[in-house]
């Protein structure tokens, strides 16, 4: 332990996956770069999960803070919040495992492109990899060449179906940016923070695994339109966001669909969730009257299908 900065904040939050979180913190210790800090954020667990964070307290620079339980976003804004000074920041699920040579290929990447000034016209945010699952199968479409520069705008708005990545992001960007927490929710996604980096920022990709992911099959992967149902308020923020901040930025550079794909899926979750607590949008304009429209008829051909 010293008093300078970690060059790494892993940020993991986490609720009852104490079977699970030893082998995520050991791929940690494994790392073969050293300069890391790791803040577990425990969201209300019930189990082992603050035993095992004191277990590897002799391994790793790790702290550990509970809280009760409210959602990954909630816990996510602690860790943001708890952060140091860093020069990256990564979120790791607690059931991910980096590969031992995932941290030292992150620096690597930053002593070639920051350190040299390579690439500054693009205003670089972070380092983006791939990741597998366990049984060695990349997730997703591999990028269409090493150094493949993109930003959060373009993976969620213009069918760069990558799937899930392992990424780190500079810490004093997203130490700008925060989570709400609107009550009756327990997610907010993470895109309402990234499509708002996005807007200034890109990724430099690679397709080096970094991470391997194990999808549970109480994850929200796994579950994906039930924990959408059941989470509305959250998704409502999420989508207002992206047509308040973001689509007012970058409509010349997305297609008619993929805006009126936005506005669909927000009029679904808004239908959906509780009216005390929901995100209303303030902007007014042809989608939100043709996306209104096309959501009553949809809903009325459903009713008497």
């Amino acid at each position: 332990m010293n008093n300078k900065n970690p060059f790494f904040t892993i940020c993991i939050p986490t609720y009852n996956r104490a079977n699970l979180l030893g082998n995520c913190l050991n791929s940690l210790v494994e790392q073969q770069f050293k300069d890391f800090e790791v803040i577990v954020v425990d969201d209300g667990s019930l189990d082992r999960t603050k035993d095992i964070c004191k277990e590897f307290a002799n391994f790793l620079n790790i702290k550990y803070f509970y809280k009760e339980n409210g959602g990954k976003h909630t816990a996510l804004n602690i860790g943001i919040k708890e952060s140091s000074e860093s020069m990256f920041f990564m979120i790791l699920d607690s059931d991910d495992i980096l590969t031992n040579d995932a941290l030292e290929f992150f620096h690597s990447i930053w002593k070639l492109y920051w350190v040299d000034s390579k690439l500054n016209e693009y205003n670089l945010c972070g380092v983006c990899c791939k990741c597998s699952t366990c049984d060695n199968k990349i997730i997703g479409k591999k990028f269409p060449h090493e150094a493949f520069i993109f930003s959060y705008i373009d993976m969620h708005f213009n069918n760069m179906h990558f799937g899930d990545c392992n990424e780190i992001i500079r810490t004093n960007i997203i130490k700008q940016y925060s989570f709400p927490e609107p009550k009756g929710t327990k997610f907010v996604p993470e895109y309402y923070i990234f499509d708002q980096i996005g807007l200034n920022g890109s990724l430099i990709s690679f397709n080096k695994v970094t991470c391997i992911k194990d999808y549970l099959s109480d994850g929200i992967s796994m579950n994906h339109n039930s924990f959408i149902i059941n989470n509305s308020v959250g998704y409502t923020y999420a989508q207002g966001v992206r047509i308040d901040k973001v689509l007012p930025y970058i409509k010349n550079r997305v297609k008619f669909k993929s805006i009126l794909d936005v506005w669909g899926f927000y009029w679904y979750v808004f239908d959906l969730s509780d009216k005390t607590n929901r995100y209303y949008v303030n902007t007014f304009n042809i989608y939100f009257i043709l996306s209104k429209i096309k959501f009553i008829l949809k809903k009325f051909l459903n009713k008497i299908s």
